[in-house]
């Protein structure tokens, strides 16, 4: 009397696609399996509700099956004779038989379409046996799409209003020059002095006047005084004290500003965040998030 160890320790033969090990109790060698494919009504896992589709080698008690075996088996599929429990599995369709010598699809006309729930009938090759999962897939591809698309047309359009602005303060700061050098008439005069220096304070020799990207610049400094980087809406939907209270609980400065948490080094951003404990094991997670969300927002 052997074990099934034993006899799995005795056939040590490796197998190559497309051939398959002999079942157990036969001889050990390798063998073409024919290859079905069936469509059930029913999941056969609950953990995969959406898993329909079912793949079954039938193995051979000799080398291969005789053609009229594969020829007979072939048409019982199709035909929908092979019993299977219908309590478990519903009813079924064949998708596709894998032999040589047989076809892989029935001839036009001899497949009855009454397969499972959305199976096109008497047309076996055009049938559409696309599950539920696949057209999730192919709904979440086009959002996908359409989500990059617009993510284009947002860049496209942030893009020209930074060209437009940085043209139109090119435009004003000619225009003060002219004023400067040329007064109200339009004859052009040679700048004696350059625009940086007269933009600079009257105290280090230069006139005051305001230039308008360090202007901006310093309004959008001041803006970041304001803005409360736990409190405010700054990054996505809401603030990130409603979106991250267990890190916000251990946060040591929890009414800091933005720009008391920022700060440029090498030419990029970073932020600078002081908790009054590190994150546990299980806090991991919602931190890197949170990095993740601080650091792709744009400022």
């Amino acid at each position: 009397m052997y074990s099934l160890m034993d006899i799995l320790a005795a056939c040590d033969q490796i197998c190559i696609e497309p051939l398959t090990a002999t079942p157990i109790g036969s001889p050990c060698g390798c063998v073409f399996p024919m290859k079905v494919r069936l469509l059930l009504d029913v999941a056969t896992l609950s953990v995969f509700p959406e898993s329909t589709v079912v793949d079954i080698n039938l193995v051979p008690l000799g080398e291969k099956f005789d053609n009229t075996t594969a020829v007979l088996t072939s048409d019982r599929f199709w035909h929908k004779k092979v019993p299977l429990n219908s309590t478990l599995f519903g009813n079924y369709g064949v998708l596709y038989i894998s032999y040589p010598g047989i076809p892989s699809s029935p001839p036009y006309g001899s497949y009855i379409g009454n397969g499972p729930t959305g199976s096109v009938g008497d047309l076996p090759i055009t049938a559409n046996f696309i599950n539920k999962n696949q057209r999730m897939n192919l709904k979440t591809i086009a959002i996908i799409s359409f989500s990059a698309f617009v993510l284009v047309l947002v860049f496209i359009g942030a893009f020209s209003i930074l060209l437009k602005w940085r043209k139109v303060a090119n435009h004003v700061e000619k225009l003060q020059t002219n004023f400067l050098w040329s007064g109200s008439n339009d004859d052009s005069k040679f700048h004696l002095v350059k625009w940086a220096k007269v933009c600079k304070p009257m105290r280090v020799g230069g006139l005051g006047i305001r230039r308008l990207r360090s202007f901006n610049t310093a309004l959008l400094g001041k803006w970041l005084w304001r803005v409360k980087f736990w409190k405010h809406v700054w990054c996505g939907d809401c603030s990130l004290k409603e979106a991250f209270p267990k890190l916000y609980g251990f946060s040591r400065a929890n009414d800091s500003s933005m720009a008391e948490v920022m700060f440029w080094f090498g030419g990029q951003l970073h932020w600078s965040f002081l908790f009054h404990r590190s994150p546990q094991d299980w806090e991991e997670e919602t931190f890197d998030w949170f990095m993740d969300i601080v650091y792709s927002s744009k400022v």
